[in-house]
């Protein structure tokens, strides 16, 4: 995975996010757009929720934004 420092805040992101700090429990987050579908993925390790980003076609390419545990809204 490749860190880029953003100027501005991207308009389509994935948002990985930290939802039991206690146990380490991560969630990646896409709200979907019109050329990709939204999903959640499951509640996993860090390490295991981005090996599956990796492996999803459907999200090459999109930045991740990494989050502490509460949700992001972004208006498009």
């Amino acid at each position: 995975m490749t860190l880029i420092t953003f100027t501005r805040a991207p308009m389509r992101f994935i948002e990985l996010r930290c939802v039991d700090p206690r146990r380490g429990h991560w969630q990646a987050i896409y709200a979907g757009d019109e050329w990709t579908n939204s999903f959640i993925t499951g509640i996993g390790q860090r390490w295991l929720v981005e090996d599956a980003l990796r492996h999803l076609e459907t999200c090459r390419g999109l930045p991740v934004i990494v989050t502490q545990g509460e949700p992001i809204e972004v208006a498009a």
